[in-house]
């Protein structure tokens, strides 16, 4: 330790500069961040974004429609296992048919919005268009990684609704059988809370797989372990998968607070009513269909740039914050004459 004072004032200086700069980003401070990006470039995504919108709003009323509401409809009522066969029949059309379609519109607008504002971050001139062409070539990348994570997300609940189903065949044999299907039904209940949270586990996980794979340009089981490193705790940086499963959970809730607003007023006015009346025939019904589907195509064209500046912006704040100003704080330490980083 030097005894002149100037300089030990200078060493803790620099020392207090690098624990502020070593800071992760408040939650406070990431969606200032985010809603500035939002303001200057989510202008510019809403039209390229809103196809995959659309994409996933037809995805999700599908669901609504033949696969939800058919859960509590049944052809067979005398039969338990005619009723497990419609049941896995229903499932089976929302997991194969209706899940891969959004997952396919939800990779292209992924890869389309980090595109756009990584190369923005990185301070690269870019435009939409640029974006576009780039989303399309690094697109089954992206959308082998979205499937991945979430079949991974899902497992419990398929887990869950395997166990439930063999509990209720059992108990269509034998009464010897009846007492073990109610303890694997028990325990497919149990599994379902489990599931919920497993859910969120692995979106906090591999949260930052987009980013990732886009900026980076990472594939395969490394694209994987690399979104873990960047997302686990690292020294004194805490992880990040409490930030991403609230950016998830506050993306959600804005979605369905715009969707259901949007549908409010819609029925309030009674305007599928007055289209059905005032149009008539089939076009009538048609335009009365697509203005139904029209709220969650606005809300989901709406937040999704939202969620993915956000991802974008942790993502970088994560590369900043633990592969960067380390060494750069260090290195102002070795040279007295560099100006700190994060310095006026």
């Amino acid at each position: 330790m030097t005894s002149d004072p100037v300089e030990r004032y200078l060493t803790r200086s620099r020392r207090l500069q690098r624990r502020t700069v070593l800071r992760p980003m408040a939650g406070g401070e990431l969606m200032d961040e985010t809603l500035a990006l939002y303001r200057s470039a989510g202008a510019s995504l809403l039209l390229p974004v809103a196809l995959s919108a659309l994409i996933m709003a037809a995805a999700e009323g599908f669901v609504a429609q033949y696969v939800i509401g058919r859960f509590f409809e049944t052809q067979q009522p005398g039969s338990v296992e005619g009723q497990m066969l419609e049941f896995i029949a229903n499932s089976a059309l929302g997991l194969f048919v209706a899940a891969p379609i959004w997952i396919i519109a939800l990779s292209y607008a992924t890869a389309l919005s980090v595109r756009h504002v990584g190369w923005i971050l990185l301070g690269q001139a870019t435009t939409p268009n640029e974006a576009v062409r780039d989303a399309r070539r690094v697109f089954p990348s992206i959308l082998l990684a979205t499937g991945s994570v979430m079949l991974r997300s899902i497992a419990g609940f398929l887990i869950s609704g395997g166990l439930m189903l063999v509990g209720a065949w059992l108990s269509t044999r034998t009464i010897e059988t009846s007492a073990a299907a109610g303890i694997v039904a028990a325990i497919g209940i149990v599994g379902l809370f489990i599931g919920f949270f497993w859910f969120m586990f692995v979106v906090g996980q591999f949260g930052l797989v987009a980013p990732v794979a886009i900026i980076e340009g990472i594939r395969g089981r490394a694209l994987m372990r690399r979104t873990v490193q960047l997302v686990k705790a690292s020294g004194r940086q805490p992880g990040a998968a409490g930030t991403i499963v609230s950016l998830v959970v506050a993306s959600a809730i804005l979605d369905m607070i715009i969707s259901g607003g949007l549908d409010t007023l819609v029925e309030a006015l009674s305007v599928p009513s007055h289209l059905r009346e005032g149009v008539g025939g089939v076009v009538g019904e048609a335009l009365a269909g697509t203005l139904t589907v029209l709220p969650s195509v606005l809300s989901h064209t709406l937040v999704l740039p939202f969620f993915t500046i956000a991802i974008t912006v942790l993502y970088f704040e994560r590369r900043v914050r633990i592969e960067g100003y380390d060494i750069t704080a260090l290195a102002s330490d070795i040279d007295t004459g560099r100006r700190p980083v994060g310095g006026g």
